[in-house]
């Protein structure tokens, strides 16, 4: 199996608390919790500031893709945080983090039971339908995915979008973000018309939180435009994935890989209507991006 993209890794999509490879660094071990968190805040004592050294460390690791020296500081920032007890709030953040480092070595069911341990803290102290558990639950449905766990991918997807549904609405960019989530994995299984309504779903989403022309929605546009490809739908793809490359164009740079793979999947769905010109021609655009160095304008 490939090594995950860095883009997927549970804590730089600030699913840990502690902001793990994120541009913040890690949140203070003595900080209030979060709005809507259970989580209890740990007094100070000797053992924060080596805790927050370790995690700050792991967390310049992550970033650069050094999952095992991020692995031992995580290791060592868990060493300090069961300090305070097994079950304290940054023992399950520390957990989560080191997943990372362990999914990123390819480690998935290690970084499964790690997940797994900081799920049962968290549901010590939260409700069932706290809608803080579902970064750790889409962590565990990543991994169950790695695993080609599909069914149990499935099953946690659904629940975390249920979670958010219910304590966001549906017009929220995290319950957008958890059904493309979805609709990604319905695409790996060959369950097209599944992946369909879940980008849909998504689309819908995203266009309510961010609106129409946020560059977000490049994604999930590009995403339902594959679906309806393999629903041999190639009329009803190719404006999903001209909107992306109009998208593309306005919000990101000239020489950006989206749009180039908006216009090469455009120009695919023109071919399959017959208009070959038309799609030799946004090929050609795509080439010329392709060969490009990103962000050189070269």
């Amino acid at each position: 199996m490939k090594t995950p993209s860095p883009h997927v890794l549970f804590c730089s999509l600030a699913f840990c608390l502690t902001g793990c490879g994120g541009s913040s660094g890690p949140a203070s071990p003595v900080s209030p919790a979060p709005p809507g968190s259970t989580a209890v805040v740990p007094p100070q004592g000797n053992y924060s500031p080596n805790w927050k050294s370790h995690m700050s460390a792991g967390d310049e690791a992550l970033r650069q893709h050094r999952y095992p020296q991020a692995e031992k500081q995580y290791l060592a920032a868990l060493a300090e945080a069961e300090k305070f007890g097994p079950d304290d709030p940054l023992v399950a953040r520390t957990l989560h983090c080191l997943a990372d480092a362990l999914r990123g070595q390819q480690r998935y069911a290690e970084a499964e039971k790690l997940v797994k341990r900081s799920l049962t803290i968290k549901e010590k102290t939260m409700a069932p339908d706290n809608p803080n558990l579902a970064p750790t639950l889409t962590s565990l449905a990543l991994l169950a995915q790695d695993q080609q766990h599909y069914e149990e991918a499935e099953s946690l997807h659904k629940r975390t979008i249920e979670l958010l549904e219910k304590s966001n609405g549906t017009g929220d960019n995290e319950v957008g973000a958890a059904l493309n989530r979805l609709g990604e994995l319905y695409m790996t299984e060959g369950k097209y018309r599944e992946a369909e309504a879940s980008f849909e779903r998504a689309l819908a989403s995203w266009e309510k939180s961010w609106g129409a022309d946020h560059p977000q929605l490049i994604v999930v546009l590009i995403n339902l435009g594959k679906a309806r490809m393999q629903l041999d739908r190639p009329a009803d793809a190719e404006p999903l994935f001209a909107r992306a490359a109009i998208l593309a164009e306005k919000r990101l740079l000239p020489d950006h890989p989206l749009l180039a793979e908006s216009l090469e999947n455009q120009a695919e769905a023109l071919r399959k209507a017959g208009k070959t010109e038309e799609a030799a021609k946004l090929q050609a655009r795509a080439q010329a991006i392709r060969v490009k160095k990103p962000g050189s304008g070269k």
